[in-house]
C-alpha cells in the first residue's frame, strides 16, 4: 500500500486547534455600516487624500468597539471622530446605495478574534477583512510558503519537484488551500486546486471593490470565471494607499496566519519571507513542512533556521530519503528525526 506523505492532521500539533487563523464575519448590519463608513472615507475631487492602512483600519476599528450600526449614529460619530470626513444627506444617501449594492453581490465584512503578528511599525494592521464566499471551518487549510522564483524554473528545481510531490499525494477532501495570484508558486497552487476542485481561499492584495466586478490586478482572468469559486479576501479598498511592497509583505503575513499547515519550500536567510514566517511562529504557533535541500544550501538557509527556531512544531522532509513507518510519532519528536518523504515521481504540475 503507498504510504502518503502527508500525515494525518491529527498526529501533528494542534496549537489552537484548526481553522482557528480564519477570522469572524461580522453581522449584515455591522457589515452594512462598515460599507458606508468606506465610501465616505473614499477620496474625492475636494479630498484627494488617500489614508494609509494603519489609520483607516484603525477608524475601521474603532467604529466597530462603538457599537454603533445606525446611518444618524455614523454621521454623528463622523463628526466627532473623524470630522474632515464628515457626510451631508446626499453623500450618505449614495453611501447607502453603494453599500446595498455591495452587500446584494456577497461581499461580507471580518475580524480577527485574535491579534495578527506584529508587522514593522503597524502591529494593528488590518484590523478587518472583506471577502466574499464561504468561510468553511470544518477543514485544515494548507498555504505554501516559497521565496520569489524567477518564472520559467527548470523542470528539475528541487522546490518544484517537491511541491510536485506534496500536491500528488495530498488529498484534496481532507484539506483545503489558502493561496494567492501574482507569483509563480502562488499560481501553480491556485491552478492545482481549481484543478482538483479542492477548497480555495485566495487572499488578493486588491481593493475590495474589484471582488464585485471580479476583477484582480494579479488575475489575467476574471475571478468569475473560475471553475470552482474560491472564498476571496482583502484587507484593502479604494480609500486606502498601500504601497505594493506592503500590500505583498501583507500577504504573505496574513496567509501565514490563515493557514493551520504550512509547506515551506526554499526560504533564503534574511528575507521578507522568512521575517514573516518567523514572526507568525513566534507569535502563535503552525506545523510546518519544510524543504531542507544540505545543511548548506543557500536556497533554504532561512528554511533551516525556521526548523531550528521550533524544532517541535517542524518536520523535514527531502528529495532524497524515503519515508519510514517505524518512525516515532512526529508529536514528541524534533525534526531532524521524523520521517522524509518519498523522491517525487516526474509529471507535470
Amino acid at each position: 500500500m503507498e504510504t502518503s506523505i502527508i500525515p494525518p492532521l491529527r498526529d501533528l500539533p494542534r496549537p489552537q486547534g484548526m481553522a482557528d487563523g480564519l477570522p469572524r464575519q461580522l453581522q449584515p448590519e455591522v457589515c452594512r455600516s462598515l460599507f458606508i463608513l468606506n465610501f465616505i472615507l473614499h477620496p474625492t475631487p475636494a479630498k484627494a487624500h488617500r489614508f494609509e492602512g494603519p489609520g483607516y483600519h484603525d477608524i475601521l476599528r474603532q467604529w466597530i468597539e462603538s457599537g454603533l450600526t445606525a446611518e444618524e449614529d455614523l454621521q454623528a460619530w463622523l463628526q466627532e471622530c473623524v470630522p474632515s470626513f464628515s457626510a451631508d444627506r446626499k453623500h450618505l444617501a449614495r453611501a447607502c446605495r453603494e453599500s446595498d449594492a455591495l452587500d446584494a453581490k456577497g461581499i461580507w465584512a471580518a475580524v480577527f478574534d485574535a491579534d495578527l503578528p506584529p508587522s514593522g511599525h503597524h502591529p494593528s494592521c488590518p484590523q478587518v477583512l472583506f471577502g466574499k464566499g464561504p468561510l468553511d471551518r470544518s477543514h485544515p487549510w494548507v498555504a505554501v510558503f516559497n521565496s520569489r522564483k524567477r518564472k520559467g524554473p527548470q523542470p528539475e528545481a528541487p522546490w518544484l519537484q517537491a511541491l510536485r510531490s506534496l500536491l500528488r499525494y495530498s488529498d484534496p477532501e481532507r484539506k483545503g488551500f489558502a493561496s494567492s495570484l501574482g507569483t509563480l508558486t502562488y499560481d501553480l497552487i491556485t491552478a492545482h486546486a481549481q484543478r482538483a476542485g479542492a477548497p480555495l481561499l485566495l487572499l488578493l492584495p486588491t481593493a475590495m471593490e474589484d471582488l464585485c466586478t471580479g476583477r484582480s490586478e494579479n488575475s489575467p482572468v476574471p475571478l468569475h470565471a473560475f471553475h470552482f469559486p474560491p472564498t476571496v479576501m482583502t484587507c484593502l479598498t479604494r480609500a486606502v494607499h498601500c504601497p505594493k511592497a506592503t500590500r505583498m509583505a501583507c500577504r504573505d503575513r496574513l496567509l501565514a496566519s490563515l493557514a493551520d499547515l504550512h509547506w515551506v519550500l526554499e526560504i533564503r536567510a534574511g528575507g521578507n519571507m522568512e521575517a514573516v514566517l518567523n514572526a507568525q511562529q513566534a507569535h502563535r504557533l503552525r506545523v510546518q513542512w519544510v524543504l531542507t535541500a544540505g545543511r548548506t544550501a543557500a536556497a533554504t538557509d532561512g528554511s533551516v533556521h525556521l526548523t531550528d527556531r521550533f524544532p517541535r512544531w517542524s518536520r523535514e522532509f527531502s528529495l532524497e530519503s524515503t519515508f519510514d513507518d517505524s518512525a516515532p510519532n512526529p508529536k514528541f519528536c524534533p525534526a531532524a528525526s521524523l520521517p522524509t518523504i518519498p523522491a517525487p515521481r516526474l509529471g507535470s504540475l
